[in-house]
């Protein structure tokens, strides 16, 4: 299931490209500060990672540094197709999540354990080697995985309060890194900062209230928006400590982020 993968779409340097121009393929849009091509050409493309393997790059949709692409998502609930389109930055990594409602408490820990925890592994963590899919995408995926989790438990818990019985579609969201990008006439590189954000593009669901109510289904509906916009801002404020709004975007360094504060998981576990 999408909640226990980690599915991203990143962007790599194109092999085709480097194979007919290059005198090799850099190992990752971080190290193209020195590349000629990389200044005058598109020469990167997005790429589809499913747990941090490339399972697809769109050879035909060359672009460059600091450009924008359009992200669609398709997807299908009770036979309902639901399309979105995110606009997205060359050069970020954006985690494609989705929530079926039944998130369990093994599912977060399991996002969880993928981080470095112990503190031999976070003193390997260092701005050489975080910038990539594996690192920044299981980060992505721990954060969708946590925000859904508690966006189940307080949905739960509000039809419940109002006496409804709420039927949920499936909900998703993009979950972002967007590093800084600077752009000037002879040079375009990517620096080792950025912002993290999330966007929830869906959040539906179908009410009957037990009392024949159309208030408690209007209160019910209204807290739920309510409580997911809210947690689009706690669930970043959870893991990087710093302040944040709906569907934020802030200035953070990966490798600052601190995953001992073990004891936020005592507050999740219901």
């Amino acid at each position: 299931m999408a909640y226990i993968s980690t599915i991203t779409v990143g962007y790599v340097p194109n092999k085709e490209f480097y194979s007919i121009f290059g005198d090799g393929t850099p190992s990752s849009i971080y190290n193209l500060k020195n590349d000629y091509w990389a200044q005058y050409a598109d020469t990167i493309s997005p790429a589809l990672y499913i747990d941090n393997k490339i399972i697809y790059e769109w050879n035909g949709a060359l672009t460059s540094i600091g450009k924008t692409q359009y992200l669609n998502i398709a997807p299908v609930s009770s036979n309902e197709t639901f399309e979105d389109t995110k606009e997205i930055l060359v050069g970020s990594v954006n985690c494609i999540s989705t929530d079926n409602q039944n998130i369990s408490a093994q599912s977060l820990l399991t996002a969880y354990e993928k981080m470095p925890l112990t503190d031999e592994e976070q003193a390997k963590a260092n701005k050489s080697n975080v910038y990539n899919d594996k690192y920044i995408g299981n980060f992505l995926s721990l954060i969708e995985t946590t925000y859904f989790r508690q966006l189940d438990i307080e949905n739960k818990v509000l039809a419940g309060a109002n006496r409804i019985y709420a039927e949920r579609y499936l909900s998703y969201g993009v979950f972002s890194y967007e590093p800084c990008v600077t752009v000037s006439a002879f040079s375009k590189d990517i620096e080792t900062k950025g912002s993290f954000s999330v966007d929830i593009l869906g959040n539906y669901a179908s009410t009957v209230s037990y009392r024949n109510n159309a208030d408690d289904e209007y209160a019910y509906r209204f807290a739920s928006g309510y409580v997911s916009s809210y947690l689009e801002s706690l669930v970043l404020e959870e893991y990087t400590e710093v302040q944040a709004g709906k569907t934020i975007r802030f200035s953070h360094d990966p490798t600052d982020i601190n995953f001992k504060g073990k004891s936020l998981w005592n507050e999740w576990e219901y």
